[in-house]
């Protein structure tokens, strides 16, 4: 599966060159399921040192969905990493593509569309269909699962990335 994820995170980047790429760790610390993107952001923080790359968000200091409301996104490069609620048969997927990603939308916070760039959506849980059920869905997900999840992500995007430093 990590060949088919760096595959298309390469591919994406390619056709979306700049000479700056901004990668936006979307979650909370707060809700296990919702860690996935800061803790990438805090892996990533440790393994690149290019200042053509700018990672925004960590598990220190997360890129929550309020903090999503007062960002002013940049027109480079862009790539989005959050974690998901989906398909029970499709948990631990992580979807690559060029679609928008709207942060909150499991928990009916759909006031933010992230329409330029690259998302990285990984599916931690099931969707419930519900936000309070979806909650204790991100609630009940295992740390050790969250962090392992960081950091194949995490291997896999600095490897692609440090192709374009």
């Amino acid at each position: 599966m990590n060949n088919i994820f760096a595959y298309r995170l390469n591919k994406l980047l390619l056709k979306n060159k700049s000479d700056e790429i901004y990668i936006y760790c979307i979650g909370s610390n707060n809700t296990t399921g919702d860690a996935l993107g800061p803790l990438v952001g805090s892996i990533l923080k440790k393994c690149i040192i290019s200042r053509k790359i700018n990672i925004i968000g960590d598990y220190n200091n997360p890129l929550t969905y309020k903090k999503m409301l007062e960002l002013n996104i940049v027109k480079k490069t862009n790539i989005y990493i959050d974690s998901a609620l989906g398909n029970l048969l499709d948990i631990g997927k992580i979807i690559v593509n060029k679609k928008q990603i709207i942060p909150g939308k499991a928990l009916n916070k759909q006031y933010i569309t992230l329409k330029s760039g690259i998302s990285i959506k990984a599916i931690v849980g099931e969707n419930k269909q519900n936000s309070i059920l979806n909650i204790i869905e991100l609630n009940k997900i295992s740390y050790e699962y969250i962090k392992d999840f960081a950091y194949f992500l995490s291997e896999n995007i600095y490897k692609t990335i440090k192709n374009f430093e």
